[in-house]
């Protein structure tokens, strides 16, 4: 009786997997929408990496102004597109860039020094909405929580401020956190950068729209069940999740 019953499975799912599989992309096919393209990228600021822009800023190759500048633009320029930032603290930002640029004027430390001590002086950063950062929403997408405003940084916020990196925006996340996309009642649905009709996964989807869309140059996000890593992937960006 049981191989019989496996047969019968088998040719089951041999016979629907097919016509579901049709259906299915039949079904997209009728509701799809048009895919929009985002704009250009025309500055090149945004085509460098953290590591490199850390260096040309304390270099004084470039202004950390100008960076700023043109990480906020971006980010309020693809927002529209894929629905990414959840609250920002762009004219804060720009006060933090300007205070850099002050300090590295000054000649208070050396190059090495500044290498040393604060690695990533200057770059601009954001971060998953849950985690938080002091003064702007954290809300993990539940609507009893939509007007409840960070405190105080989080501990990973904290690091990145000691290494003199600069924060800018919270992006979205699924309700709670939990599910592979990033939509929820507050915010809405965060779209994928390379084809607004697909999910940039989640729960850290917004930071991975808006990292592979060129608003952000680095993010930081969490990860139990691939929540850092699935949007990674979704988005064609580098995810990591530490051993410890």
């Amino acid at each position: 009786m049981i191989p019989t019953a496996n047969k019968f499975i088998r040719f089951t799912v041999a016979i629907t997997f097919p016509i579901a599989n049709f259906s299915l992309n039949f079904f997209n096919y009728l509701l799809r929408r048009p895919k929009i393209t985002l704009p250009e990228i025309d500055n090149k600021i945004l085509l460098l990496s953290a590591t490199e822009l850390a260096e040309k800023i304390r270099k004084r190759q470039l202004k950390c102004k100008d960076v700023m500048q043109a990480y906020i633009q971006r980010s309020q320029l693809v927002h529209p597109h894929i629905n990414a930032v959840t609250d920002a603290r762009y004219e804060d930002a720009l006060l933090d860039a300007v205070a850099v640029d002050n300090f590295l004027e000054s000649g208070e430390k050396t190059e090495d020094q500044i290498a040393r001590d604060t690695p990533l002086l200057g770059v601009p950063f954001s971060c998953k909405e849950s985690l938080g950062i002091k003064g702007l929403l954290q809300t993990s997408g539940l609507v009893t929580a939509k007007s409840h405003v960070a405190d105080e940084d989080s501990d990973a916020v904290v690091f990145y401020r000691k290494a003199g990196a600069i924060p800018v925006t919270v992006s979205n996340v699924s309700e709670m956190c939990m599910w592979w996309e990033s939509h929820n009642h507050i915010f809405g649905v965060t779209k994928n950068p390379y084809n607004n009709t697909r999910t940039p996964g989640g729960s850290t989807g917004g930071e991975a729209a808006l990292i592979a869309s060129a608003g952000a140059v680095i993010g930081i996000g969490t990860d139990i069940a691939a929540s850092l890593r699935l949007p990674a992937s979704f988005c064609g960006i580098y995810g990591h999740k530490p051993t410890r």
